[in-house]
């Protein structure tokens, strides 16, 4: 029995200590395995990322130069109120009815540095690769890192994104004109190259009992409308 015992106790001995001196390297593998499928799962959704961001500026480069022109339009990079009084001085001749400014701020151009410019990519002088330069994901030097590198892993090394705050130009006006004339020039107001919105609205009636060859109504309306700027 003795003889069994010794072998038996040292064999035990050299199976703690291997547990003992191996758990501390079975503790590590188990650790980079988990990060190693961390970094795996990143890179799949960095592809699918990658994928969507590639299908949007495709279908960017499909808008036109005039819609485009159009969407900016909408909501200008600066007040532009005196080109909207005029416009709207425009709509209302051309609809025949008379219209008098009651409320119009004109206000100073907003400068370069507060107004946050949204630049859609474009395609480049070949027609085939989209401007990427700027965006997550984007290579310097014209190949795309794979995901999961420090480039994409990092976002805080990314460029910020700058959010665009979007104001109010109130402005009030008073028209007058029949039926038809004010419908027109409603809409007008309704197609308009800049996005412009009737806040209120308040009308009377007055019987044209002085001219008796003018078979409709006159209707003076009271409008407060806010149109809005970068």
């Amino acid at each position: 029995m003795f003889r069994y015992g010794i072998p038996s106790l040292l064999l035990l001995g050299s199976l703690l200590a291997g547990i003992f001196y191996l758990k501390p390297a079975w503790d590590e593998f188990r650790q980079i395995k988990a990060e190693t499928d961390h970094v795996r799962a990143l890179s799949a959704e960095f592809d699918d990322l990658i994928q969507n961001r590639d299908a949007l500026i495709a279908k960017l480069n499909l808008v036109s130069k005039e819609d485009l022109r159009k969407l900016e339009a909408l909501i200008p990079q600066s007040p532009q109120s005196l080109e909207f009084l005029i416009a709207l001085q425009q709509a209302s001749q051309e609809s025949g009815i008379g219209l008098t400014f009651t409320k119009a701020d004109i206000a100073p151009p907003a400068s370069s540095a507060s107004s946050a410019s949204l630049k859609s990519p474009r395609t480049t002088s070949a027609g085939t690769q989209p401007e990427t330069s700027g965006m997550p994901g984007a290579a310097t030097a014209g190949a795309t890192p794979r995901p999961g590198s420090p480039q994409m892993l990092n976002p805080s090394e990314q460029p910020a994104i700058q959010a665009i705050t979007i104001k109010d130009l109130p402005v009030g006006i008073d028209i007058s004109g029949s039926y038809e004339t004010v419908k027109k020039f409603l809409g007008r107001l309704e197609r308009f190259g800049r996005l412009t919105d009737i806040s209120s609205l308040n009308f009377s009636a007055k019987s044209s009992s002085g001219d008796q060859s003018q078979s409709s109504d006159t209707f003076t309306f009271s409008m407060s409308l806010i149109t809005h700027y970068q």
